[in-house]
C-alpha cells in the first residue's frame, strides 16, 4: 500500500544524524501529512503546488528539456517530464544545503543523464519519434509519461500498452 511504502521510505530516519536533514515532496499527500504533522527545523519541503521550502516556478516544458525557476534561479533540465523537476528541485536543495555554489549545482542537473528506457527517445525508420520508458515501469512513471504524451502539440500522439497494465486516457 502507499501507506507501507512510506513507512518504508521514512525508515531512513533511523540512520539520521542529529544535524541530519530530510528532504520531502510536500505535493505527495502523504508526506506532505508527515511534514504538516512533524514540521521542524530537520524537515526540508521542495514542491511544485504547495508552500515550500523550495519551490519550482515558472516551469516550462519543450520536446528536449524543462526548466523551472527555485529561489529566483533558472534551473535547466534535460528531460521534458514533471517528475525530472521534482528530482531537479530536491538536487538543488541538497546542493544548497550542502553549500554547494549555484553554478556547480546547475552544471549537474544540466548534465544529468537517464539509463535507458526512461524517456528515451528513439526515431523509427519512417520518422516517428518513440519515446521509450519502459524502465522500472509503474503506474506512477507511466502516468507521467502519458501526460508529457499529452503535452506534445500538433502532432499525433499514440499510447501503446506494452505491459499487464491498463491505462486510459483522458
Amino acid at each position: 500500500s502507499r501507506e507501507n511504502i512510506l513507512k518504508a521510505k521514512l525508515e531512513i530516519l533511523e540512520g539520521l544524524k542529529e544535524t541530519g536533514k530530510l528532504i520531502v515532496n510536500n505535493d505527495n499527500d502523504l508526506l506532505h501529512k508527515y511534514y504538516e504533522e512533524n514540521k521542524n527545523d530537520f524537515i526540508i519541503s521542495c514542491g511544485i503546488d504547495n508552500e515550500s521550502d523550495y519551490v519550482a516556478n515558472n516551469i516550462e516544458y519543450n520536446e528536449i528539456g524543462s526548466k523551472f525557476n527555485v529561489l529566483d534561479k533558472e534551473i535547466k533540465v534535460n528531460v521534458p517530464s514533471n517528475v525530472f523537476v521534482y528530482n531537479a528541485l530536491v538536487a538543488y536543495a541538497v546542493g544548497d544545503i550542502l553549500g554547494i555554489n549555484d553554478s556547480e549545482i546547475k552544471k549537474g542537473i544540466s548534465s544529468f543523464k537517464l539509463s535507458s528506457g526512461r524517456l528515451e527517445r528513439k526515431v523509427n525508420s519512417r520518422g516517428v519519434t518513440i519515446i521509450d520508458d519502459t524502465y522500472n515501469a509503474n503506474y506512477d512513471s507511466m502516468s507521467s509519461s502519458v501526460s508529457l504524451l499529452g503535452k506534445v502539440k500538433d502532432k499525433r500522439r499514440i499510447a501503446k500498452q506494452v505491459s499487464d497494465f491498463i491505462y486510459e486516457l483522458q
